[in-house]
């Protein structure tokens, strides 16, 4: 009687794959937190330089990221700690401010004291939003960089 024989053999050895995925595993992790974080650092840099100048630089010196873990995930967000952030990105409109019982103020060279003023408001500066769209292509090129060092851990 003729012997039917099917012969399978895996390369590379099933062994080797799995430590393979185990490496990639632990590495993926690790590149994930080098990725965000420099994707974070290109933010904070555009935010500060779309961020306006001012006189004191208080608002760009505030600009910061932080990172968070948890849940099996890593994620990151990019804040400005100056109080007023958010009258420079929305703006504000016509309002009046009121003294503490009054204000005083350089106007034309001259000490003026008043108990109010009418402030005209302000135009909206969306500098996050700016830094954001230039912050797309970078973050894009960041993850396919990741994934290109993923495939390879794999490859051996």
């Amino acid at each position: 009687m003729a012997e039917l024989l099917l012969n399978i053999e895996l390369r590379p050895p099933a062994r080797d794959v799995s430590g393979r995925f185990m490496k990639a595993s632990a590495n993926v992790r690790e590149r994930q937190r080098n990725m965000l974080r420099e994707v974070l650092r290109k933010g904070v840099s555009y935010a500060q330089d779309e961020a306006p100048k001012g006189k004191t630089g208080r608002l760009k010196a505030g600009i910061r990221f932080r990172t968070y873990e948890g849940g099996g995930t890593i994620s990151g967000r990019i804040t400005s700690e100056a109080p007023y952030t958010p009258f420079v990105v929305r703006g504000t409109r016509p309002h009046v401010i009121y003294g503490r019982p009054l204000l005083a103020f350089e106007w034309k060279g001259k000490t003026v004291i008043v108990r109010f003023v009418h402030h005209p408001g302000t135009t909206a500066n969306p500098f996050m939003a700016r830094a954001l769209a230039r912050l797309g292509p970078d973050a894009i090129m960041e993850l396919r960089r990741v994934a290109a060092g993923v495939i390879q851990d794999l490859r051996g």
